[in-house]
């Protein structure tokens, strides 16, 4: 059975729900299931899961685990030691960013249920504080920028 709360509609977990992984993954479809409907392609979806999963896998915790040092450290590592590109870090901390503000999100019952089931509960681990900022008007290595006009 469905039960409707305003515009919305809370789907009930399965008998598996308090199995962690398989709460992920019900929280990752419901995920998919609003990019899906925000017209995201099945490219950007996947690729934004597997962003999740790899923090998932590089801190050892569930999402509804993760701290600020959590996140630190996968972005730390992925520019520091993957020698990840300064937009590719910044797409992954989006990535994150846009899981963490849909389970964090009041109007889905996702804490609740968290809470509920493992004692703990969803927080947004991407802030103004470890987020790499926008320091150029162009996003690829300077070697690549389109040159200026004074360059021209």
């Amino acid at each position: 059975m469905v039960e409707k709360a305003g515009n919305l509609a809370f789907l009930p977990l399965g008998d598996g729900a308090s199995d962690p992984d398989t709460f992920l993954n019900e929280v990752l479809n419901a995920w998919s299931r609003l990019q899906r409907a925000k017209d995201f392609g099945d490219g950007t979806i996947r690729s934004r899961r597997s962003v999740v999963m790899k923090l998932v896998d590089f801190s050892g915790h569930f999402p509804w685990q993760w701290t600020l040092g959590d996140a630190d450290d996968f972005f730390s590592h992925a520019s520091g030691v993957k020698n990840l590109s300064h937009s590719a870090v910044r797409t992954y901390q989006g990535a994150i960013k846009l899981f963490c503000d849909f389970a964090c999100n009041p109007q889905y019952d996702w804490n609740e249920n968290c809470a509920r089931l493992f004692g703990s509960v969803f927080a947004q681990v991407i802030t103004e504080l470890n987020r790499i900022p926008h320091s150029q008007p162009h996003e690829a290595r300077s070697a690549k920028r389109p040159f200026s006009r004074q360059e021209l």
